[in-house]
């Protein structure tokens, strides 16, 4: 079943490295941030005062970075992810370019 988020929230596969065997993040384990991928993202934003929807910057595919301990955990069809405001991730590393 493909899951479509609402509004500006992001769904991220984490790395496999910084969960539990039970889905959970390990914090601290990459230090302060933690990167995943992102497999779902919502429409857009609403722009305050114009009603207007403003697309998110970040695409499906992308490889994310972002605090450890925000998100919000999420099981879709017995994966575990984070789910994120867009305004939460730090940013996003360009496809071009090797992800340590």
């Amino acid at each position: 079943m493909k899951f479509n988020p609402l509004y500006d929230r992001v769904i991220v596969r984490v790395s496999e490295d910084q969960t539990t065997s039970s889905g959970l993040l390990i914090a601290g384990q990459a230090g302060p941030n933690g990167q995943g991928v992102v497999v779902a993202v919502g429409p857009g934003r609403i722009v305050e005062g114009s009603h207007t929807l403003q697309p998110l910057t970040v695409r499906v595919g992308q490889v994310v970075l972002f605090n450890n301990g925000w998100g919000q955990a999420t099981s879709i069809d017995g994966q575990d992810y984070l789910t994120f405001a867009e305004n939460e991730l730090i940013g996003f590393f360009d496809a071009d370019e090797e992800v340590a």
